[in-house]
Formats: C-alpha cells, structure tokens, sequence
C-alpha cells in the first residue's frame, strides 16, 4: 500500500527577524513530522533584508518565499493610508491563492494578527485556515475592534499563545469560543539547560563584568512597550544601594525605529548610570546571555502576550523578575520562580532585584526552581504534538466536508 504524501501547510510570518515569535516557529517547522506534513514559508517582501529568520530556514531545507505580503504595519494607522494598506492586502491575497494552487497547499497557517492576506487567500480557495495569535492588542482601538471582528470570522481554528491571549480576545468575540485553541509556549530548552560556565566567563569579559559583580539583564526588541527605559530608572534605584551591580539590555530596532534606541540610550545618559549599564544590539548567542545574567528582568509596559524570554533565562537557571498581567502570570511561578510585579513601576522592579541580590540562596532556589518547570511544562515537544494534532484535526474535517453527498442513485449501487 503507498504510503500518502505529507499535506503542504503554507504558513505566513510578519517579518525576517529573529526574536520571539519567529523562534517558536522555527521550532515548530523544523520538528514536524516530514512524513505528514511539508511547511512553506512566506515572508513579507519589505523584511528580506534583515535576513536573520529565512537563513534559519534554508538550513533545515524549509522552503521560504518573499512576497508583499501587506503586513499591518503602524504606518497605516492613520485614515488616510487605509485604501493603499488595503488594496495591498487584496493584491497579496491573489498572489497567496496563486501559490495555494501552485504548490498544492493543504492548509494555510498565519502566524500573527498583522498578516491579513492568508485568511483572504484561505477563502479565496476553499482552504481551511489556522490563526495564530503572539499579539495581545490594547490600541489603537479601533485597530484592536476591526482584528478582533476578523479573526475568528476568518479562521478554522484561532489558536492562542497564553490564556491571556485568549481571553482577551474572547471579550470582543464571546460567541467565537469554541473556535479558539490554547497552545501555550515553548522554547527548546536543551541550548539554555546546557549553556556551560566558558558562554558565561566569555560574555561577562566582553562586557567587563568583575567575578563579584551581580549582573541583571533584560533581553527583548527595542520598542515603546517592552519596558527598556523602565528597566534604566528600575537600574538607577538599585545603584543607588549596590554598588557591585550592572545591567545589560540586548536587542535591537527595526530600521525604522532606530529613534527607540536613540530614546533608550539618551535615558541611561540622562539618568547617569553609563558606566553601570550596557546595551548591546541583537544577539544569536543567547543561550551565553542568559549564562551570563545572574538575574533576568522582563519589564514590559504593557501586557506581555507570552514572553519566551521569560522561558529562555528560566531555563537557564535564573531567578526572573517580570511584569504583570499577561503571559507571565501563567510562566512565573511568583514567590518560587522569580517576581511578578506591576507593569511602569521602577520601584516595584528595583524592590524585587534588591530581594535577589541581597540573598544568593534565594536566587539560586529560585532558579532551579525555574529551570525544572520551563523543562516540564514548556518544552518544544509538548508544543510541536498539540500542533500536529491540531492541523490533523483540521484536514480531516476539512476533508470529510469535501466529500460530496451520496445521490440515491449511488446509494442503490
């Protein structure tokens, strides 16, 4: 008996970088099962250049496209841009529904709310349509109401990062719950598990980190909400009472928002802490990083939807500092694993660190407390199989709704 051919899913990202949500993809594309399922990335055509996500791809033999995709950047915010964003969005539908056909695609998975054109294109082609949503959207409003109206609308299945995702999301659109999946997070904790003391010895030398120095760190993109400027009033408390601290904040911008670490920096220089604060560009040796921190902060301002990097420093061994609500109330365990504190509040996180540096108990406790639930409970398998179910699932319903109906006349035979 021949065995069936894997079913071409063609999964469609926002952009060519390479930090949270590209990194739980690629985990995922690379651990399906190549017997049932064959991926296809596409990439918008306007973040070719960053080149830091496709690379990654192309070493695991994934096949990867670019094409103006019509991503719902901020720039189209503004009324006037609407019918071009628009009209953007249609064009990058027909061309989807082309490679749909072209490629034999089986399933179409969009991987972020700001990728509008795989639901068109889904329709446009009687395929069904998996949604996945990294983003908890507060504002605009009315960017969040016109989403949260077209997502469940448009999709099979929605499938959510963290129950705060979810919820959210199910306050504008109650009556589409049972179209709604949790598949919480996952990291592939073996680099971080692993990291040994030369990563650590390494970075602490580059940045000039002395042996009894503590060393708190925070890693993230640079933009309005992930909290860095926080993070450097957070730093001049805490330097005001410890003297054997520094800080360190990796990550970068997106080209056009080069202005955010301009703000970031001129922050740590208005706040005088130059000389205790370090802030590097994005790196791909995080598992070192994290070596390296002896305290990790996520000081977002706003509801963090997930936060792998929550996961990546808790497997790593470090004792974590983060704001509350969103994904880390369901990845801190607060009082074992690290911190849950209130989100724009430099006192809230310098009270926290202060606890941690002034007890290596407590911080050493406190991660390995952290390291053995990212270890069971957010492990990449776990994450890769309810995928896998879930796009089985899927293509069976869709399959059997296919199929056409018997007539009497083919019954009788």
């Amino acid at each position: 008996m021949t065995e069936a051919a894997p079913k071409n899913i063609l999964v469609l990202h926002a952009n060519n970088d390479f930090y949270g949500a590209e990194k739980i993809l690629f985990e995922l594309l690379r651990s399906l099962d190549p017997r049932s399922f064959r991926p296809i990335v596409v990439l918008p055509l306007d973040t070719q250049h960053i080149n830091r996500f496709s690379p990654e791809l192309e070493k695991c033999g994934i096949e990867c496209h670019f094409l103006d995709l019509g991503v719902l950047r901020r720039r189209y915010f503004k009324f006037w841009r609407l019918p071009g964003f628009g009209m953007e969005v249609i064009s990058a539908a027909r061309a989807l529904a082309r490679l749909v056909r072209e490629k034999d695609i089986a399933l179409i998975h969009t991987n972020t709310n700001t990728v509008l054109p795989g639901a068109l294109a889904a329709r446009m082609t009687k395929r069904p349509h998996i949604w996945s949503i990294h983003e908890l959207l507060v504002e605009p409003a009315l960017v969040r109401n016109v989403l949260h109206f077209l997502v469940p609308r448009l999709s099979t299945r929605v499938v959510a990062v963290s129950a705060a995702v979810r919820d959210h999301m199910l306050k504008d659109a109650p009556q589409f719950a049972d179209r709604f999946e949790l598949v919480l997070g996952a990291i592939d904790v073996q680099p971080f598990v692993h990291a040994d003391a030369d990563g650590r010895e390494k970075l602490r030398k580059e940045w000039g980190i002395g042996e009894d120095e503590i060393l708190i760190g925070m890693a993230g993109r640079v933009t309005r909400w992930k909290g860095q400027s926080v993070f450097a009033d957070a730093a001049k408390l805490v330097l005001q009472k410890h003297t054997n601290v520094k800080f360190v904040s990796v990550g970068g911008v997106f080209d056009k928002d080069v202005f955010y670490m301009d703000e970031f920096k001129k922050k740590v220089r208005d706040v005088g802490i130059e000389g205790k604060f370090i802030i590097n560009d994005f790196r791909s040796d995080m598992p070192d990083v994290f070596a390296a921190y002896d305290i990790f902060v996520l000081p977002s301002t706003w509801p963090e939807p997930f936060g792998l990097v929550v996961l990546e420093a808790m497997a790593s061994g470090k004792p974590v500092v983060a704001t509350a609500p969103g994904g880390p109330s369901e990845t801190v365990a607060d009082g074992e694993t690290g911190y849950l504190v209130r989100p724009s509040s430099p006192e809230d996180i310098a009270a926290a660190i202060e606890k941690l540096i002034s007890d290596p108990q407590k911080r050493r406790r406190m991660g390995e407390a952290g390291r053995e639930r990212a270890c069971k409970m957010f492990a990449i398998p776990r994450y890769v199989q309810e995928f896998q179910d879930l796009y089985a699932r899927v293509l069976r319903t869709s399959e059997t709704q296919q199929q056409p109906t018997p007539t009497t006349e083919t019954r009788r035979h």
